[in-house]
């Protein structure tokens, strides 16, 4: 009779009645599944809903309705905490901001901004990655979250490479390249350059040196820095090999500074004084023309290149039978001591 006069006075709206009998009805059949709906339904603030709801589904767990009433509470409760905990962030209390994100999850534990807040308000990176993780698993398509997990990634993979450069500095090269070997392959173009950079500094060898300063322009291409390195080694090792051709020739030697300039050209095809000490060493006539002829191909200007196919035309001309005659006297001239190529 209670539960009757209750729900009738609830459907005609005297709330204050109808929470009376109700209310009277629950406090003599605690188990009154409809009692507790009907309280629930005219229940004034979201906290009295949830414990009506929790009742009813103590004495019924199959009660679909209240079931989804409940999440429908949770999920708004959640909601409110996360703007609670906002406004306390706002107002310089972190601690309670917390406190009220963490009641937000205990609400709804799959509250995506509660997450997200919880994240951004960690003071630790793994925290922070925990909890954008969290977000993700809800809703993968959370630009902000990612992009926080990237940043985060980021910052972490530069200060791996610094401390890859200090080792590299330190002299301790095994340690720099175990730190560098997982960014070799990493998605950002700019990480994977500044790894290959950093063990082309850490090279014990030119050849090592150039080989990872190649992989530095596979990834950029652009790369002055290793452009300009590259070049320097060749010109260095390039220089070496001439001085060593020099000496050869010097010493009589003329075919070990013929080999060696073959080699050079092979490597270095624009050494204008590779060309020109090619073309002195050379036997044949038609060798010397050709050296010569890539020296003007490199330097239009060079003036020891003109004079020597000057000198070769004059003597020689153009006749094959005076080629054949004069060619024999060439080799005497390699035998003579070498002046320095111009430009030396």
């Amino acid at each position: 009779s209670l539960l009757k006069k209750g729900v009738a006075a609830a459907q005609s709206g005297d709330r204050d009645l109808a929470r009376k009998l109700l209310s009277q009805t629950t406090a003599l059949n605690p188990a009154s599944e409809d009692a507790w709906m009907w309280l629930a339904s005219i229940s004034e603030y979201p906290e009295e809903l949830l414990a009506f709801l929790n009742r009813v589904l103590e004495i019924n767990p199959a009660n679909e309705k209240a079931a989804e009433w409940r999440s429908a509470t949770n999920s708004l409760l959640a909601k409110t905490f996360v703007q609670r905990a906002l406004a306390a962030r706002n107002d310089g209390s972190p601690a309670l901001a917390s406190q009220c994100l963490d009641q937000a999850l205990a609400h709804d534990e799959n509250c995506e901004p509660a997450w997200f807040w919880k994240a951004a308000l960690a003071t630790s990176d793994d925290q922070k990655l925990e909890f954008y993780a969290r977000v993700l698993a809800l809703n993968p398509e959370n630009t902000d979250a990612a992009a926080a997990v990237e940043k985060i990634n980021f910052s972490r993979t530069v200060a791996r490479l610094e401390e890859a450069s200090a080792f590299v500095a330190a002299g301790e090269t095994e340690k720099a390249e175990e730190l560098l070997e997982p960014l070799f392959n990493h998605g950002s173009v700019e990480i994977r350059e500044n790894a290959w950079m950093i063990m082309a500094d850490a090279a014990d060898s030119d050849d090592k040196k150039v080989e990872f300063l190649n992989k530095v322009l596979k990834v950029n291409p652009a790369n002055q820095h290793a452009q300009d390195a590259i070049a320097a080694i060749v010109r260095s090792r390039s220089q070496a090999a001439f001085d060593e051709a020099r000496s050869a020739a010097a010493a009589g030697d003329g075919q070990k500074a013929l080999k060696i300039l073959d080699n050079l050209v092979k490597d270095v095809p624009d050494s204008v004084d590779a060309w020109l000490l090619k073309s002195h060493l050379s036997v044949s006539l038609d060798e010397k023309v050709e050296a010569l002829e890539k020296a003007l191909v490199i330097d239009p200007e060079n003036a020891a290149a003109r004079s020597g196919l000057a000198f070769l035309a004059l003597t020689f001309g153009s006749a094959p039978e005076q080629k054949e005659e004069k060619a024999e006297a060439t080799e005497e001239c390699s035998a003579a001591p070498v002046e320095e190529p111009a430009g030396e």
